[in-house]
């Protein structure tokens, strides 16, 4: 389910990449890749929105045995601790530091606030 965004996005045309914690993995630059460079312009991939939410699942692990085999098995999970804006803000820099991004790409970051329904944009 997406928010009630009031973003210049065209949801018909955007290509959404959703992952367990929203982080930025080799898989979501795999997927942005092709995006950017097999789909022809003007429709090719140009402006990247993260999008992060607070009361995320990934978070709630209190297994210390569950969450060490999480993150030996899935690094980046260890990377989502629980502050939104942080893993936002990293997220944002993974991506504009890629090599595979294209450099002209417009790429900022945003949290989606659970209780308000309210979203703001970090970076």
């Amino acid at each position: 389910m997406l928010p009630n965004l009031e973003t210049k996005a065209n949801l018909a045309t955007a290509h959404i990449i959703r992952n367990a914690g929203g982080v930025v993995t080799d898989d979501v630059i795999r997927s942005i890749l092709i995006s950017q460079r097999l789909t022809p312009p003007p429709t090719g991939t140009r402006e990247i929105a993260v999008f992060h939410h607070t009361g995320c699942g990934m978070t709630l692990f209190t297994s210390e045995k569950l969450r060490t085999k999480i993150t030996t098995e899935t690094p980046s999970f260890a990377e989502h601790d629980g502050d939104v804006e942080a893993s936002v803000r990293k997220d944002v820099n993974i991506l504009k530091d890629s090599p595979l991004i294209l450099p002209e790409t417009v790429i900022t970051g945003w949290i989606y606030e659970i209780d308000t329904g309210k979203v703001r944009e970090v970076v």
